[in-house]
């Protein structure tokens, strides 16, 4: 099974380092990336990932507030919030986010391509986040 995947990040360098960690492996589709939440809402829509890399925070977050996050979500199987923080207010923002798990991008050059090929398994098959393995900060 290819993982079909979605990254959406306002900073270039996350972007462009997301893209090589992921980049050439055959377990890995990369559809696109996004640097908005309008952004990645269109592009969810249309693509329809089974997983979206999301940044916690961009500039317009007014843009996923309301129904718009319901339809959204519909449109990805999985959600991985993707911040620079990870306390509690960020797990928090992730899970009202509707993210299954909060990743640490301090980390991300150490979470192999296949290892986004079992969070998703492990992610749509337990429905509710929880903790997860040293890069990854889970909701407890």
């Amino acid at each position: 099974m290819t993982l079909r995947v979605l990254v959406a990040d306002n900073n270039d360098v996350v972007l462009s380092s997301i893209m090589r960690i992921l980049k050439g492996n055959p377990d890995v589709e990369v559809l696109g990336q996004a640097i908005s939440y309008a952004q990645t809402m269109e592009l969810a829509a249309t693509l329809k990932p089974d997983v979206l890399l999301l940044d916690l925070l961009m500039p317009d977050e007014g843009a996923f507030a309301g129904g718009r996050k319901a339809t959204f979500l519909h449109n990805t199987s999985c959600v991985l919030a993707i911040s620079v923080w990870n306390d509690h207010d960020a797990k928090k923002r992730a899970e009202n986010m509707g993210a299954k798990a909060l990743l640490d991008k301090a980390h991300l050059r150490q979470i192999e391509p296949l290892d986004y090929v079992s969070m998703h398994s492990e992610m749509t098959a337990g429905g509710n986040f929880h903790a997860l393995p040293v890069a990854r900060t889970g909701f407890t």
